[in-house]
């Protein structure tokens, strides 16, 4: 009687539904997960998270308006496209260290990959780092140190739009 039970178990456990197998991955120790919790509550609405198992991925879309507010800041309008790649590279930078400073160090140290993805109408671009080495951007003050920081330890892409 209990091989039968045993062996029911087994059989329905097969063929579990989508759910349940989802319920069973958000109960194993990832850190993921809780970095989620707390950086959720500190990012803008525009920005997009989510978890694949270990791995943290952050899509951030900037609207027209705010390109446009941040490039009238800029003193020489005759370098457009320079400024324009430049504010994007600047937003991307500024969004890792925004994330390092509201992400709890100890889950964010060993949060697998880290994907930042900015996209705008005129570009998109995809920042690759580990969170052992994103972790350590709050400790740091100054920006040649965070920028020297930055080069080494993160990835970047374009990605034609």
């Amino acid at each position: 009687m209990i091989g039968i039970l045993f062996m029911a178990i087994f059989l329905s456990s097969i063929n579990l539904p989508k759910q349940v197998k989802e319920h069973r991955q958000a109960l194993e120790g990832h850190s993921c997960p809780a970095e989620l919790i707390q950086l959720n509550r500190h990012i803008p609405q525009s920005w997009k998270t989510e978890c694949d198992v270990n791995d943290l991925t952050v899509t951030i879309t900037l609207d027209e308006k705010v390109l446009e507010k941040l490039l009238a800041q800029k003193k020489d309008p005759k370098k457009l496209k320079e400024n324009i790649y430049a504010l994007h590279y600047r937003e991307l930078a500024n969004s890792l260290i925004h994330i390092a400073k509201n992400s709890p160090n100890a889950t964010l140290e060993k949060t697998g990959n880290i994907k930042v993805i900015l996209e705008t109408s005129k570009l998109k671009i995809a920042a690759y780092t580990h969170g052992q080495y994103l972790f350590k951007l709050p400790s740091l003050t100054d920006p040649t140190m965070i920028a020297e920081h930055l080069k080494a330890t993160v990835q970047i892409k374009e990605i034609a739009k």
